[in-house]
């Protein structure tokens, strides 16, 4: 059975330069080495899965997949869901890793906080 890598939609797959425009998202193309990124993962024998809040409504899901589709990716990912998956990676860019030191989880989500939430590549 592969090992699980579970990305985020808006603002690692999806660019998210416009931030939250409804349901469906904005026709971005993926942002610069998505694809290899993708391959490489398949490559290694990983199982893909988009995780992300957009898919927690019908419209939202559809919205992803026919992105997916649009941009020629819908075969890298055997799902897409807003249910935390069991994986050995969540790729998400608003993510803070826990290191055992709470000071340092407190400082990235405070830097976090201040970054606008709409512009993941620039």
């Amino acid at each position: 059975m592969a090992l699980t890598v579970a990305i985020d939609f808006d603002g690692c797959l999806h660019p998210y330069t416009h931030g939250w425009t409804g349901h469906t998202p904005a026709d971005e193309p993926p942002g610069p080495g998505t694809v290899d990124f993708l391959m490489m993962c398949k490559s290694r024998g990983f199982d893909l899965v988009v995780f992300s809040c957009r898919a927690d409504h019908d419209d939202g899901e559809r919205g992803i997949r026919d992105w997916l589709a649009r941009y020629g990716l819908t075969d890298f990912f055997s799902d897409v869901t807003n249910v935390k998956p069991v994986a050995c990676a969540y790729v998400d860019d608003r993510a803070v890793r826990f290191d055992g030191d709470w000071m340092t989880v407190l400082a990235d989500v405070q830097v976090l906080a201040e970054r606008p939430t709409g512009k993941a590549w620039g």
